[in-house]
């Protein structure tokens, strides 16, 4: 066997469980949860226990764990997501030189 290096493309993936706010998640039932999908940028953005308002699109997937088409009616669901922005974070800390703000300008 001759590995032949150059010829492979590789991606980041990251999948994720996001919860339902406990807080928002109707009495008495536990907070519902979905499986989401990160690629290439938008992995390692969002860090356990961030709250994060996600945009994706929601799939259904009728794989089995074979990798035979299934019959049964069960569908594994997850959401492909295209942007994630984490909720809350305070950006007013951050202060910018007047070398930044130039570059920020030339750049508009």
């Amino acid at each position: 066997l001759v590995t032949e290096f150059g010829l492979s493309i590789y991606k980041d993936h990251q999948t994720v469980t996001l919860q339902e706010m406990p807080e928002k998640a109707p009495m008495g039932q536990l907070p519902r949860s979905i499986e989401l999908v990160l690629e290439h940028d938008l992995v390692d953005r969002i860090k356990p226990g961030d709250r994060v308002q996600v945009v994706g699109v929601y799939r259904a997937l009728a794989t089995s764990s074979t990798g035979q088409s299934s019959t049964s009616g069960l569908f594994k669901t997850v959401v492909l997501v295209n942007n994630a922005m984490i909720l809350g974070r305070d950006v007013s800390h951050l202060t910018f030189s007047p070398q930044d703000i130039r570059t920020i300008r030339e750049l508009a």
